[in-house]
């Protein structure tokens, strides 16, 4: 339960109670968006995070073709 993921299919075991659990931890790191796949998992954070700034949109926008490093983001699904 230590290793928190930004893919959910990097995990052992694709069981509900762990992923929800690294859900809820990067809930609590404000991460509020998790791969599984091709799918985006969004959760509500019910705040305002800085999250669409231009400075976010332009790192999305300006990634190379084939960069894999990126966290999740609603931004990287539109770049594919």
């Amino acid at each position: 339960l230590k290793r928190i993921v930004a893919a959910l299919t990097l995990l052992d075991n694709m069981g509900s109670p762990l992923i929800l659990h690294c859900l809820r931890k990067r809930f609590e790191r404000n991460e509020i968006y998790t791969n599984v796949g091709t799918i985006l998992i969004s959760v509500n954070p019910y705040q305002r995070l800085p999250l669409y700034t231009d400075q976010v949109l332009k790192k999305y926008i300006n990634r190379g073709l084939g960069v894999v490093d990126m966290p999740p983001h609603i931004f990287n699904i539109a770049h594919d």
